[in-house]
């Protein structure tokens, strides 16, 4: 569990990584699925769970449970949001590197 912990990071950059090849490549459907991925998969990492365990909510309420602040839990929620709408409704008006960038962000807040 504390070794998955402390990859968490590691393995969420090497995912927003690939999102943002993704994304260099127009591959706009692919760049969402791989945050989408990227934020689960982390937060999965993170609170020592399954994937399929996690949700938006859950992931919130872990969040509030461990001390972090409202504005990493709106931004949880802002992020998983935008990511969905874009991947389900493509003429959505999401920009994805605004989107990559709050990713990245967010899981910098989270480590800090």
């Amino acid at each position: 569990a504390g070794r998955r912990k402390s990859k968490a990071n590691k393995l969420a950059k090497k995912r927003l990584a690939k999102a943002k090849k993704h994304l260099d490549e127009s591959g706009k459907v692919a760049f969402y699925e791989e945050i989408s991925t990227a934020l689960f998969g982390y937060f999965a990492d993170k609170f020592n769970l399954e994937v399929a365990e996690l949700s938006q909510e859950k992931i919130i309420s872990l969040l509030d449970s461990n001390g972090h602040a409202i504005e990493v839990q709106l931004s949880v929620k802002s992020i998983l949001e935008e990511t969905e709408m874009a991947r389900f409704a493509p003429d959505s008006s999401i920009n994805p590197a605004i989107l990559f960038e709050k990713a990245v962000e967010l899981i910098q807040n989270v480590e800090s």
